[in-house]
């Protein structure tokens, strides 16, 4: 499964704002990640390491994740779950995507080992904890929003590829996307003005996502006014 990155620009801004002066660090984890591409998972793993070690073994969290990552697929399990069990066990970031990490292929070869169980165990806590007072029910209506959102977005690649850019199926997923973002729009005016815009404390990251990525897809003047 495809592992958590970091888009450049964040990377160097995680990194300036957190650590200082990163010295080679961007450098090394971009290569990290080319050679996780590349399937070269040991090499990967050294990589990551160099980085780390730029700024005394401190980390972006999305990079040691996919430290962890290079570091299981290269066979190397003591490695692959001092990372995670860092991620995990850090005051300051507390990881808690127990969707992702339970479902990631890249961690399969830790599946069997008796730390696993300890490690999903201290995620499920983390995200139990944070998610103490969220709204719930507004919740579960943003992460339908998302899911129609980017739903059918993911398609149009795929249409595109069987049928062309301008085929008919190509036009009918336009105007079901054009639609669908109407009727996100209406449910996310009222939520916005009923309440405001909500931090990712109430509603987490992904249905604070939901707010911006269904603004962004309404016209010019509704963006201005959010």
């Amino acid at each position: 499964m495809k592992r958590l990155i970091l888009t450049t620009l964040t990377l160097v801004v995680v990194i300036s704002v957190s650590f200082g002066q990163s010295g080679d660090y961007a450098k090394f984890a971009s290569q990290a990640d080319s050679l996780y591409d590349a399937k070269e998972y040991k090499k990967s793993a050294e990589k990551f390491k160099a980085a780390f070690n730029e700024i005394d073994g401190k980390a972006a969290p999305n990079d040691r994740y996919n430290a962890a990552c290079s570091y299981a697929l290269a066979g190397d399990t003591e490695n692959a779950f001092y990372h995670l069990f860092y991620l995990a066990e850090n005051d300051n970031i507390k990881y808690k995507n127990l969707g992702h990490i339970t479902k990631d292929s890249d961690l399969d070869l830790l599946h069997s080992d008796e730390r696993w169980s300890k490690l999903i165990t201290l995620v499920q806590a983390n995200k139990e904890e944070y998610e103490k007072d969220f709204d719930k029910p507004l919740v579960a209506e943003l992460d339908a929003i998302y899911d129609t959102d980017q739903g059918y977005r993911r398609q149009i690649g795929k249409i595109e590829k069987e049928y062309g850019a301008e085929s008919e199926e190509m036009t009918a997923q336009r105007k079901l996307i054009s639609e669908t973002d109407s009727i996100n729009l209406i449910k996310v005016s009222k939520i916005l003005e009923d309440r405001g815009w909500l931090g990712a404390n109430i509603i987490g990251d992904r249905g604070n996502s939901t707010l911006f990525l269904v603004i962004q897809h309404a016209d010019i003047d509704t963006q201005v006014k959010y």
